[in-house]
């Protein structure tokens, strides 16, 4: 049972102090509704299934959608590293070779990036 969360002091990116998420979030460990095996919708209705079969089944549907049937949505609720890794695996796998900021169209270049300020982040 997870009750308490501290950051390492000698840690040189943060010095121990960890976001409100980090420090205050993990209720949700130990919830009673958290889904503690994956679920695969057939005939309609949600099943239990193994980490394997719904791995798989992602692969397969992820590989479906490759190219321009492809499209990310990323958040500023997101950590950098979150977001950093869906803008990495949109590009691997989309056919837009950038990401498209909110108030811009889908594949548009941005000549002013403000990256710190993408709410979504989008390859179509």
């Amino acid at each position: 049972r997870l009750v308490s969360a501290r950051g390492q002091r000698e840690n040189p990116s943060n010095e121990g102090r960890l976001c409100v998420k980090g420090r205050f979030g993990f209720s949700f460990v130990n919830s009673p509704d958290r889904l503690k095996t994956p679920l695969i919708r057939r005939n309609g209705k949600l099943e239990e299934a193994t980490w394997d079969e719904a791995l798989d089944l992602v692969a397969e549907r992820f590989s479906a959608a490759r190219g321009d049937a492809f499209a990310a949505i990323a958040s500023a609720k997101l950590t950098n590293e979150e977001n950093y890794l869906i803008q990495k695996f949109s590009r691997a796998v989309s056919a837009a070779p950038w990401p498209s900021e909110p108030t811009r169209p889908l594949r548009t270049r941005s000549s002013d990036c403000r990256s710190c300020d993408r709410s979504v982040q989008a390859a179509s």
